[in-house]
C-alpha cells in the first residue's frame, strides 16, 4: 500500500496495535458517531455500509498479509483485511472506496474494532 512505510503511518500503526483497546466501547462510540453525523446516518431508503472483511492467508507471499483481527472468526491470525464502503438503497449499491489494510511491522497484532 502506497505510503505504508511513512513515519506518520508507522506511528499510527504502533499506536493502534500496542494500545489496550476495549473493543466493545470503541464500537459503541463508532456507531454513535455515525448516527450523530447527517452524512453517515441512515436515512429514508439509503444507507452507508462500512465492511471490514478479513480473509485468512498462509505464508507471506500475498501483499498485506500479516497478523490482523478477523472479526467473523473472532481471532487474530495471518490475514488480508479489506475495508470497503458502499452506498446502498433498495435498487442496489455503489462502491465508494476499498483499501487493503496492512498489518504493521511494529511487532504487535493489528486490531480493528
Amino acid at each position: 500500500m502506497a505510503g505504508s512505510q511513512h513515519p506518520a503511518v508507522q506511528r499510527l500503526q504502533v499506536f493502534l496495535s500496542e494500545s489496550p483497546w476495549e473493543h466493545e466501547q470503541i464500537n459503541v462510540r463508532r456507531l454513535q458517531r455515525l448516527l450523530d453525523d447527517s452524512r453517515t446516518v441512515p436515512h429514508a431508503g439509503q444507507v452507508l455500509v462500512i465492511d471490514d472483511s478479513g480473509d485468512p492467508k498462509e505464508g507471506t507471499a500475498t501483499a498485506h498479509v500479516g497478523r490482523q483481527w478477523l472479526g467473523r472468526y473472532g481471532k487474530t491470525d495471518n490475514a488480508v483485511v479489506t475495508v470497503t464502503t458502499l452506498w446502498a438503497d433498495e435498487n442496489g449499491s455503489s462502491k465508494l472506496s476499498g483499501a487493503e489494510v496492512s498489518a504493521g511491522s511494529a511487532g504487535g497484532d493489528a486490531a480493528c474494532a
